[in-house]
């Protein structure tokens, strides 16, 4: 009997934290700790009890210093993320690569709103080929 194949993909989701609202120009940026593709993006108010209203805005990717995909980013009830959820049919414009350390950097557009902190959380595919 044959051995399945390895995988060599693994998902993982890396958090931060904003000190910013949610509205035109939220920025938030973090490291890639590993060669990887964006798969996905989530985001909540900090407190997960409030609205994220008003929308939809473009979520702009910029890694290593490059601009890249973006994200139609659309309103969510309360205690519901927005971003790349099935439910809200949401997908990155195109794929997104980072190598292990550049900067990851998400800017907001114009169109969404919420008084509470944001937390972002992005969920990335190891690449160990």
């Amino acid at each position: 009997m044959a051995l399945p194949v390895q995988l060599k993909d693994f998902d993982e989701v890396l958090n931060v934290g904003s000190a910013a609202t949610i509205s035109a120009g939220f920025t938030v940026a973090i490291p890639a700790p590993t060669r990887c593709e964006i798969v996905g993006v989530y985001m909540i108010p900090i407190d997960g009890t409030t609205a994220i209203t008003a929308g939809p805005a473009t979520l702009t990717f910029t890694v290593g210093g490059t601009a890249g995909a973006t994200v139609s980013m659309l309103a969510a009830a309360a205690g519901v993320a927005s971003g790349t959820t099935a439910a809200l049919g949401s997908t990155l414009s195109a794929r997104q690569f980072a190598n292990e350390g550049d900067t990851i950097k998400m800017v907001l557009g114009a169109g969404l709103t919420c008084a509470v902190n944001a937390v972002i959380s992005l969920v990335i595919r190891e690449r160990t080929i």
